[in-house]
């Protein structure tokens, strides 16, 4: 793990959406919106790298007002919010999609898949209707998902699949996919009831390290902070990484820094101390 040498000055900090900026009621404390602009004032940039889609992150990116191209996908895309330009955006190849969208259906699992950025389900179902409420976007009802993909256009394909189903579930499905998935193509467990399928070489370090290659900016002058799986790559790539205090023990154990719970102000005290010099 890389870690921050000396004391030369950060230049970017990163933050996960859900359980690190957001509190349980998916909103953004005034600490953090207070301490962001401090940031963002003594000349640091400040931007958000999630698994969210830009729709599903619009509005706390406007709350934000982030300073950096956005991460979403869990890493697939990297997008300027304020002019909509994509810096880069990775697809799962059709086959490798429509080999996922079997294993999950097939295994009674609720599948989204995001066709470029179109959240398509294949039917209205309580499961649908929390992750639109937590997604914060419309949700397109298209009938079966493999057949959707397989008659859509040339080169329109799925960023990502996330498929649903109870946490105790989860170990089960991601033994399914990987059994009939390339080794390469990511599997993450980002939320408890949530398994990610995602193209190959797509996490959110790979993003931040393409990211800053742009920006001209090194990992040792990267602050990062996350509190769950799809945040490891990310937490170990910069010079300091930081998850929440809710953060597994697994994912905890890989970061330089626990702060507090994302139920706290453990952000707005993080980036003063850091602004402070401590």
């Amino acid at each position: 793990m890389r870690r921050r040498q000396g004391r030369s000055p950060l230049k970017l900090l990163l933050f996960d959406l859900d359980g690190t900026l957001l509190d349980r009621q998916r909103r953004v404390r005034s600490s953090s919106v207070a301490a962001l602009q401090m940031a963002k004032g003594r000349g640091l940039r400040v931007s958000i790298a999630t698994g969210r889609p830009p729709a599903s992150a619009a509005a706390y990116a406007e709350l934000l007002a982030p300073n950096a191209p956005l991460i979403h996908f869990n890493g697939a895309m990297v997008r300027d919010f304020g002019s909509g330009e994509v810096l880069f955006h990775r697809r799962l190849a059709r086959d490798i999609a429509l080999r996922a969208i079997e294993a999950g259906t097939s295994a009674g699992a609720h599948v989204n898949m995001y066709l470029d950025e179109t959240l398509c389900i294949a039917r209205r179902n309580e499961t649908s209707r929390a992750s639109e409420l937590k997604d914060r976007m419309p949700h397109t009802v298209v009938g079966d998902l493999a057949e959707h993909l397989a008659a859509a256009p040339a080169g329109s394909e799925a960023t990502k699949l996330l498929v649903i189903a109870a946490p105790e579930r989860i170990p089960a499905l991601a033994a399914q996919l990987r059994a009939v998935l390339p080794a390469d193509i990511g599997l993450v467990n980002s939320e408890p009831e949530y398994l990610e399928v995602l193209p190959p070489g797509v996490n959110k370090g790979n993003a931040a390290r393409a990211l800053c290659a742009e920006l001209g900016i090194d990992a040792a002058d990267v602050a990062a902070v996350g509190d769950s799986f799809n945040d490891i790559e990310l937490l170990e790539w910069a010079g300091l990484g930081v998850a929440m205090g809710n953060a597994p023990a697994e994912v905890a154990a890989r970061a330089d820094v626990v702060i507090g719970d994302n139920d706290s102000d453990a952000i707005g005290d993080f980036v003063r101390g850091l602004l402070a010099g401590e």
